[in-house]
């Protein structure tokens, strides 16, 4: 495989993972309307631990510097923790399988 090959996969994994960011902010604006409609912080410092863990515990197994990782989620989870237009479409969770529906609360 050539360099400009590699390089165009790397594009595309690019492309996904800033396609996924957005999923997430949308999600997270959705997460945002429901606490201040029912009048709860937005910030979350349990949740924040147990998404630290998880994407640690995740970098572990895919063999990439946990500190690393850790740095970059802090980034996103401070990106995306500032209240800003709390209104947006709702996510296509049509690839989302159904076990991992919970309940809301």
């Amino acid at each position: 495989m050539c360099i400009e090959e590699l390089r165009w996969k790397i594009d595309q994994i690019d492309r996904q993972l800033i396609e996924t960011l957005a999923k997430r902010e949308r999600l997270v604006k959705q997460i945002h309307g429901i606490k201040k409609r029912r009048n709860l912080p937005l910030y979350a410092a349990k949740r924040e631990r147990e998404i630290l863990a998880n994407t640690s515990r995740m970098a572990t197994i895919q063999g990439l510097s946990v500190k690393t990782v850790e740095q970059l989620y802090r980034i996103i989870l401070r990106q995306f923790a500032r209240p800003v237009n709390v209104k947006s479409p709702e996510p296509d969770i049509s690839e989302n399988p159904a076990r991992h529906k919970r309940k809301c609360i």
